[in-house]
Protein backbone atom coordinates (compact mmCIF):
# COMPACT_ATOMS: atom_id res chain seq x y z
CA UNK A 1 0.00 0.00 0.00
CA UNK A 2 1.50 3.57 -0.68
CA UNK A 3 -0.73 5.31 2.24
CA UNK A 4 1.01 6.47 5.70
CA UNK A 5 3.79 8.76 3.79
CA UNK A 6 3.39 11.83 5.72
CA UNK A 7 0.51 14.35 4.54
CA UNK A 8 -1.41 10.75 3.18
CA UNK A 9 -0.69 9.36 7.33
CA UNK A 10 -4.23 10.12 7.79
CA UNK A 11 -5.52 8.82 4.76
CA UNK A 12 -3.61 5.66 4.93
CA UNK A 13 -4.63 4.82 8.42
CA UNK A 14 -7.95 4.87 7.97
CA UNK A 15 -7.56 2.44 4.81
CA UNK A 16 -5.56 0.23 6.38
CA UNK A 17 -8.29 -0.19 9.23
CA UNK A 18 -11.16 -0.84 6.89
CA UNK A 19 -9.21 -3.67 5.30
CA UNK A 20 -8.24 -5.30 8.50
CA UNK A 21 -11.84 -5.11 9.44
CA UNK A 22 -12.94 -6.56 6.25
CA UNK A 23 -10.39 -9.04 7.13
CA UNK A 24 -11.39 -9.69 10.01
CA UNK A 25 -15.66 -9.76 9.49
CA UNK A 26 -14.98 -12.28 6.27
CA UNK A 27 -12.56 -14.86 7.18
CA UNK A 28 -11.86 -16.24 10.88
CA UNK A 29 -8.08 -16.36 10.39
CA UNK A 30 -7.05 -12.76 11.43
CA UNK A 31 -8.18 -13.41 15.05
CA UNK A 32 -6.20 -16.79 15.51
CA UNK A 33 -3.17 -15.37 16.28
CA UNK A 34 -3.62 -11.58 16.58
CA UNK A 35 -2.05 -10.90 12.85
CA UNK A 36 0.38 -12.51 13.56
CA UNK A 37 0.58 -14.85 10.39
CA UNK A 38 -0.54 -11.90 8.07
CA UNK A 39 1.81 -10.03 5.84
CA UNK A 40 1.16 -5.98 4.99
CA UNK A 41 3.02 -4.40 1.77
CA UNK A 42 4.19 -1.29 2.15
CA UNK A 43 5.98 0.26 -0.94
CA UNK A 44 6.64 3.59 -0.36
CA UNK A 45 9.98 5.36 0.32
CA UNK A 46 9.22 5.37 4.13
CA UNK A 47 7.57 1.82 4.27
CA UNK A 48 5.57 1.36 7.75
CA UNK A 49 6.30 4.79 9.17
CA UNK A 50 4.03 5.00 12.16
CA UNK A 51 1.28 2.48 10.93
CA UNK A 52 1.46 0.20 13.99
CA UNK A 53 1.31 3.59 16.33
CA UNK A 54 -2.02 4.72 14.73
CA UNK A 55 -3.26 0.97 13.19
CA UNK A 56 -2.65 -0.99 16.15
CA UNK A 57 -4.78 -4.11 15.31
CA UNK A 58 -1.99 -5.24 12.68
CA UNK A 59 1.07 -4.52 15.18
CA UNK A 60 1.67 -7.99 15.24
CA UNK A 61 1.99 -8.63 11.59
CA UNK A 62 4.94 -8.64 9.33
CA UNK A 63 5.34 -5.45 7.10
CA UNK A 64 7.40 -6.22 3.97
CA UNK A 65 8.96 -2.82 3.14
CA UNK A 66 11.53 -1.49 1.18
CA UNK A 67 12.39 0.86 4.10
CA UNK A 68 14.29 -0.76 7.31
CA UNK A 69 15.47 2.26 9.64
CA UNK A 70 13.76 0.76 13.04
CA UNK A 71 13.79 3.87 15.45
CA UNK A 72 13.43 6.65 12.54
CA UNK A 73 10.66 5.07 11.18
CA UNK A 74 8.39 5.62 14.22
CA UNK A 75 8.38 1.97 15.09
CA UNK A 76 7.31 1.13 11.53
CA UNK A 77 10.12 -1.37 11.46
CA UNK A 78 11.06 -3.91 13.56
CA UNK A 79 14.45 -5.68 13.12
CA UNK A 80 14.25 -9.77 12.62
CA UNK A 81 10.01 -9.53 12.26
CA UNK A 82 9.38 -7.55 9.21
CA UNK A 83 11.37 -7.68 5.69
CA UNK A 84 13.46 -5.20 3.88
CA UNK A 85 12.99 -5.34 0.41
CA UNK A 86 14.21 -3.78 -3.04
CA UNK A 87 12.26 -1.42 -4.86
CA UNK A 88 11.77 -2.06 -8.36
CA UNK A 89 14.17 -1.10 -11.21
CA UNK A 90 12.15 0.23 -13.71
CA UNK A 91 12.71 1.05 -17.59
CA UNK A 92 16.90 0.83 -19.14
CA UNK A 93 18.49 0.96 -15.68
CA UNK A 94 18.92 -2.59 -14.84
CA UNK A 95 20.41 -3.36 -18.12
CA UNK A 96 21.98 -0.13 -18.75
CA UNK A 97 23.98 -0.69 -14.91
CA UNK A 98 24.75 -4.77 -15.90
CA UNK A 99 26.19 -4.38 -19.54
CA UNK A 100 28.92 -2.36 -19.91
CA UNK A 101 29.84 -2.94 -23.62
CA UNK A 102 30.69 0.34 -24.89
CA UNK A 103 31.18 1.71 -22.39
CA UNK A 104 34.29 3.66 -21.65
CA UNK A 105 36.04 2.62 -19.08
CA UNK A 106 37.54 5.16 -16.72
CA UNK A 107 41.62 5.82 -16.74
CA UNK A 108 41.28 5.88 -13.04
CA UNK A 109 38.11 4.58 -10.95
CA UNK A 110 36.68 6.85 -8.55
CA UNK A 111 36.94 6.56 -4.65
CA UNK A 112 32.85 7.10 -4.27
CA UNK A 113 30.08 7.79 -6.08
CA UNK A 114 27.03 9.43 -5.30
CA UNK A 115 24.19 11.20 -7.04
CA UNK A 116 20.99 11.91 -6.29
CA UNK A 117 18.78 14.84 -4.26
CA UNK A 118 20.46 16.59 -1.40
CA UNK A 119 18.50 19.15 0.25
CA UNK A 120 20.94 21.23 1.60
CA UNK A 121 18.37 23.31 3.18
CA UNK A 122 17.55 20.32 5.31
CA UNK A 123 20.13 19.89 8.17
CA UNK A 124 19.45 16.42 9.77
CA UNK A 125 15.62 15.25 8.89
CA UNK A 126 16.30 14.12 5.27
CA UNK A 127 18.93 11.96 4.96
CA UNK A 128 20.10 11.86 8.82
CA UNK A 129 21.93 14.58 7.18
CA UNK A 130 24.38 11.92 5.44
CA UNK A 131 23.76 13.18 1.88
CA UNK A 132 24.10 17.10 3.00
CA UNK A 133 27.53 16.25 5.55
CA UNK A 134 28.95 13.97 2.27
CA UNK A 135 28.28 16.99 -0.26
CA UNK A 136 30.10 19.59 2.34
CA UNK A 137 32.82 17.29 3.02
CA UNK A 138 33.55 15.60 -0.05
CA UNK A 139 32.39 17.82 -3.24
CA UNK A 140 35.98 19.19 -4.09
CA UNK A 141 37.66 15.80 -2.87
CA UNK A 142 40.00 13.88 -5.70
CA UNK A 143 38.24 10.80 -6.24
CA UNK A 144 34.62 11.47 -4.90
CA UNK A 145 32.03 12.25 -7.02
CA UNK A 146 29.34 13.64 -5.37
CA UNK A 147 26.80 15.15 -7.94
CA UNK A 148 23.22 17.13 -7.29
CA UNK A 149 20.04 16.37 -8.88
CA UNK A 150 19.08 13.30 -11.14
CA UNK A 151 21.17 13.49 -14.35
CA UNK A 152 20.16 13.76 -17.80
CA UNK A 153 22.73 12.13 -18.85
CA UNK A 154 21.72 9.12 -18.25
CA UNK A 155 24.92 6.88 -19.59
CA UNK A 156 26.84 9.61 -17.54
CA UNK A 157 25.19 7.94 -14.49
CA UNK A 158 25.83 4.64 -15.71
CA UNK A 159 29.29 5.33 -16.39
CA UNK A 160 30.45 7.10 -12.59
CA UNK A 161 28.33 4.12 -10.85
CA UNK A 162 30.02 1.37 -13.18
CA UNK A 163 33.50 3.47 -13.03
CA UNK A 164 33.65 3.71 -9.14
CA UNK A 165 35.40 1.32 -6.54
CA UNK A 166 32.21 1.63 -3.79
CA UNK A 167 28.43 3.52 -4.52
CA UNK A 168 27.52 4.99 -1.75
CA UNK A 169 23.82 4.43 -0.32
CA UNK A 170 22.74 7.07 1.82
CA UNK A 171 19.29 6.82 2.24
CA UNK A 172 17.09 9.90 1.76
CA UNK A 173 13.24 10.21 3.22
CA UNK A 174 13.24 6.71 3.33
CA UNK A 175 15.73 4.07 1.63
CA UNK A 176 17.82 4.29 -1.12
CA UNK A 177 17.69 3.03 -4.70
CA UNK A 178 21.47 3.10 -5.32
CA UNK A 179 22.28 0.18 -3.32
CA UNK A 180 20.24 -2.08 -5.79
CA UNK A 181 21.80 0.21 -8.40
CA UNK A 182 24.99 -0.33 -7.21
CA UNK A 183 24.43 -4.84 -7.11
CA UNK A 184 23.83 -4.82 -10.35
CA UNK A 185 26.21 -2.62 -11.92
CA UNK A 186 28.76 -4.82 -10.19
CA UNK A 187 30.01 -1.63 -7.98
CA UNK A 188 30.04 -2.61 -3.62
CA UNK A 189 27.85 -0.60 -1.73
CA UNK A 190 28.20 1.32 1.60
CA UNK A 191 22.88 -1.98 3.37
CA UNK A 192 19.82 -3.34 3.16
CA UNK A 193 16.97 -5.55 1.94
CA UNK A 194 16.81 -9.41 2.41
CA UNK A 195 19.83 -9.25 5.47
CA UNK A 196 18.89 -12.45 6.61
CA UNK A 197 19.81 -14.52 3.98
CA UNK A 198 22.20 -12.41 2.30
CA UNK A 199 25.75 -11.77 3.43
CA UNK A 200 26.24 -8.02 3.26
CA UNK A 201 29.43 -7.89 5.18
CA UNK A 202 30.89 -10.14 2.24
CA UNK A 203 30.04 -7.69 -0.45
CA UNK A 204 29.55 -4.21 1.04
CA UNK A 205 31.00 -1.82 3.41
CA UNK A 206 28.65 -0.18 6.02
CA UNK A 207 29.37 2.63 8.08
CA UNK A 208 27.43 2.47 11.04
CA UNK A 209 28.82 5.86 12.29
CA UNK A 210 27.93 7.71 9.07
CA UNK A 211 27.89 11.40 9.93
CA UNK A 212 31.54 10.69 11.73
CA UNK A 213 33.12 8.95 9.22
CA UNK A 214 32.16 11.11 6.67
CA UNK A 215 35.70 13.08 7.17
CA UNK A 216 37.97 10.31 6.54
CA UNK A 217 35.84 8.73 4.13
CA UNK A 218 38.65 8.84 1.48
CA UNK A 219 40.82 7.50 3.49
CA UNK A 220 38.83 4.71 4.78
CA UNK A 221 38.00 3.28 0.69
CA UNK A 222 41.53 4.34 -0.48
CA UNK A 223 42.97 2.25 2.82
CA UNK A 224 41.13 -1.48 1.67
CA UNK A 225 43.00 -3.78 -0.22
CA UNK A 226 42.04 -4.50 -4.24
CA UNK A 227 42.70 -8.08 -3.44
CA UNK A 228 39.08 -7.15 -0.69
CA UNK A 229 37.02 -5.60 -2.66
CA UNK A 230 37.71 -8.08 -6.07
CA UNK A 231 36.94 -10.65 -3.32
CA UNK A 232 33.45 -8.44 -2.30
CA UNK A 233 32.70 -8.42 -6.02
CA UNK A 234 33.08 -12.21 -6.37
CA UNK A 235 30.41 -12.10 -3.59
CA UNK A 236 28.13 -9.39 -5.24
CA UNK A 237 28.32 -11.78 -8.90
CA UNK A 238 26.09 -14.24 -6.92
CA UNK A 239 23.88 -11.76 -4.91
CA UNK A 240 22.58 -9.22 -7.50
CA UNK A 241 19.59 -10.86 -9.58
CA UNK A 242 18.57 -11.62 -5.66
CA UNK A 243 17.94 -7.79 -5.83
CA UNK A 244 15.91 -7.42 -8.53
CA UNK A 245 11.85 -7.75 -8.84
CA UNK A 246 12.50 -9.56 -12.70
CA UNK A 247 8.60 -10.84 -12.37
CA UNK A 248 6.90 -8.17 -12.49
CA UNK A 249 4.85 -6.77 -15.46
CA UNK A 250 5.41 -3.04 -14.96
CA UNK A 251 8.84 -2.61 -16.87
CA UNK A 252 8.28 -2.42 -20.69
CA UNK A 253 12.17 -3.03 -21.37
CA UNK A 254 12.66 -6.05 -19.00
CA UNK A 255 16.40 -7.55 -18.34
CA UNK A 256 17.30 -9.30 -21.29
CA UNK A 257 17.06 -13.22 -20.67
CA UNK A 258 15.81 -12.79 -17.51
CA UNK A 259 13.82 -15.80 -17.64
CA UNK A 260 17.40 -17.72 -16.64
CA UNK A 261 17.24 -16.15 -13.61
CA UNK A 262 13.86 -15.84 -12.28
CA UNK A 263 14.48 -18.62 -9.76
CA UNK A 264 16.86 -16.14 -8.25
CA UNK A 265 14.79 -13.13 -8.02
CA UNK A 266 13.52 -10.88 -4.89
CA UNK A 267 10.56 -12.89 -4.58
CA UNK A 268 12.58 -15.80 -4.45
CA UNK A 269 14.16 -13.99 -1.52
CA UNK A 270 11.20 -13.03 -0.01
CA UNK A 271 10.37 -17.01 0.26
CA UNK A 272 13.58 -17.90 1.35
CA UNK A 273 13.57 -15.23 4.17
CA UNK A 274 9.96 -16.45 5.66
CA UNK A 275 11.03 -19.98 5.23
CA UNK A 276 14.21 -19.51 7.51
CA UNK A 277 11.96 -17.48 9.93
CA UNK A 278 9.26 -20.49 9.66
CA UNK A 279 12.02 -23.51 10.30
CA UNK A 280 15.37 -21.87 11.33
CA UNK A 281 17.02 -24.03 9.07
CA UNK A 282 19.47 -22.22 6.37
CA UNK A 283 21.63 -19.34 6.75
CA UNK A 284 21.37 -18.77 2.88
CA UNK A 285 19.23 -20.15 0.51
CA UNK A 286 19.74 -23.44 -0.24
CA UNK A 287 20.40 -22.92 -4.38
CA UNK A 288 23.28 -20.38 -3.50
CA UNK A 289 25.94 -22.36 -6.13
CA UNK A 290 23.33 -23.43 -8.56
CA UNK A 291 22.23 -19.24 -8.97
CA UNK A 292 25.95 -18.45 -9.66
CA UNK A 293 26.68 -20.51 -11.73
CA UNK A 294 23.32 -19.76 -13.64
CA UNK A 295 24.64 -16.00 -13.36
CA UNK A 296 28.41 -17.08 -15.01
CA UNK A 297 26.15 -18.65 -17.70
CA UNK A 298 24.07 -15.76 -18.05
CA UNK A 299 26.90 -13.57 -18.59
CA UNK A 300 28.98 -15.40 -20.75
CA UNK A 301 25.99 -16.14 -23.03
CA UNK A 302 24.65 -13.59 -24.95
CA UNK A 303 20.35 -13.16 -24.63
CA UNK A 304 18.91 -13.63 -27.60
CA UNK A 305 16.85 -10.32 -27.22
CA UNK A 306 19.83 -8.90 -27.29
CA UNK A 307 20.05 -9.65 -30.92
CA UNK A 308 23.65 -7.97 -33.26
CA UNK A 309 24.09 -5.48 -29.80
CA UNK A 310 26.97 -6.76 -27.63
CA UNK A 311 26.75 -8.13 -24.64
CA UNK A 312 29.23 -7.86 -21.82
CA UNK A 313 28.27 -7.45 -18.55
CA UNK A 314 30.43 -5.87 -16.09
CA UNK A 315 33.77 -5.67 -18.28
CA UNK A 316 34.60 -2.67 -16.74
CA UNK A 317 35.68 -4.58 -13.43
CA UNK A 318 37.89 -6.69 -11.87
CA UNK A 319 36.97 -10.04 -10.27
CA UNK A 320 37.20 -13.61 -10.07
CA UNK A 321 34.57 -16.23 -10.31
CA UNK A 322 33.10 -17.59 -6.96
CA UNK A 323 34.09 -21.22 -5.89
CA UNK A 324 31.97 -23.73 -7.41
CA UNK A 325 30.49 -21.34 -10.82
CA UNK A 326 33.65 -23.91 -12.85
Amino acid sequence: MNWGFRDLLGTGVRTVGECTEYIRKTWPYFDRHNGKDHIWVFGHDQGGWRIRAKAPAISESIFISPFGAGSAQRGGHKSGHDIVVPPVLYERVPRGLLNHAGRKKKAKQNLAFFQGKLNLHIPYEYSFGIRQGLYKTHRNTPGIVVKEGHEANREAYFENMCGSRFCVAAAGFGFSTRAYEAATAGCDGIEQAFEDILPWPLFSLRLNNSIGQIAKLDQTIAAIPEARIKAMRSKLFCVWPRLLWLRHDGSNTPLPGQERLLKFDAFESVMWTLRKRLRNDIDMPTDWDEGCREVKHYFESSPASMGSMEWAPWANYEFDLPPGTA
